[in-house]
């Protein structure tokens, strides 16, 4: 579901190019995508993207389950360690 949720979010950004707050709003979410360790995390900006940029990435952004946001949390887990 994160891969379906990045694809509508890019194309939200692609079709609202000529605004500005689509590609604000995109950029922010997908950086959460790649961040968020629990579904808390993508309740606001999913809500956001649900009604001003694209309904359909808002809609995958909300549910979304905490198991498919495991691979954050290991990845994260890992910075942590391989930080001097």
């Amino acid at each position: 579901m994160k891969t379906a949720a990045k694809v509508y979010i890019y194309i939200g950004m692609i079709f609202g190019f000529f605004l500005i707050y689509p590609i604000v709003l995109g950029s922010k979410a997908l950086r959460l995508l790649d961040s968020a360790t629990k579904k808390q995390d993508l309740r606001n900006i999913g809500t956001l993207i649900l009604l001003l940029d694209n309904p359909v990435a808002g809609k995958i952004l909300s549910l979304i389950d905490d198991s498919d946001l495991s691979s954050n949390l290991e990845k994260n887990k890992t910075r942590r360690t391989n930080t001097f």
